[in-house]
């Protein structure tokens, strides 16, 4: 167990964020941190700061299912669609997928944006990508997620920077105002989203029992 620096709350090793007040659980004087932790903390900052500007509420969710403890998260809610970032930087088991699946119906979100660096993005098949993204989670690269945050400009129109910032995790916008992402051709999934969604579902019901 590890102590947050901020408010004394005790942590699971390896988490990055305070699961209570969201501060980082590395003293600034830490050197250690590693270029990915680095990166990941300027996403949420980003992401935080042009959801704010914009008027959505962005904040940390603090009761995610154990299994995503150990991932920095993010919930942005707007009057038009409310989306949960998680980042992982580990491979990501079928425990895993499930509890993403959970965070999002127990968040009540539209979608869930996953953001991995390039060892876990490899290491995702076509069959978990495609399954994931009928279950409402995009998965997108921390670098690619980086680059189109970085080209936002503060002086940009509202409107701009939210399609932009909304299509750094995957998304896009119509005309029409509906959101959608683009699903790859593969394998038929109905199976084994059936049978994942149960799990899900039966979880939740066991959760749920008082």
């Amino acid at each position: 167990m590890i102590v947050c620096p901020n408010c004394g709350s005790h942590m699971p090793e390896g988490v990055a964020y305070c699961q209570k007040c969201g501060s980082p659980m590395h003293n600034n004087a830490d050197h250690s941190a590693s270029a990915a932790d680095s990166r990941e903390s300027e996403m949420m900052v980003a992401l935080k700061k042009h959801s704010r500007a914009l008027g959505w509420s962005a904040n940390s969710v603090r009761s995610l299912p154990p299994e995503l403890s150990g991932m920095d998260n993010l919930l942005m809610v707007s009057p038009e669609i409310s989306v949960l970032v998680a980042y992982s930087s580990s491979r990501l088991s079928e425990k895993v997928w499930e509890a993403l699946v959970l965070a999002k119906y127990r968040m009540g979100a539209d979608i869930l944006a996953l953001v991995v660096d390039e060892n876990s993005m490899r290491s995702i098949s076509s069959d978990e990508m495609i399954l994931s993204m009928k279950a409402g989670i995009l998965t997108t690269s921390l670098t690619d997620t980086m680059s189109k945050l970085r080209e936002i400009q503060d002086n940009w129109q509202k409107e701009r920077i939210k399609n932009a910032m909304l299509a750094s995790l995957g998304l896009s916008q119509d005309s029409q105002g509906r959101y959608s992402f683009t699903m790859r051709k593969g394998t038929n999934v109905g199976d084994a989203l059936g049978g994942l969604v149960k799990r899900v579902k039966d979880a939740m019901g066991k959760q749920n029992q008082p």
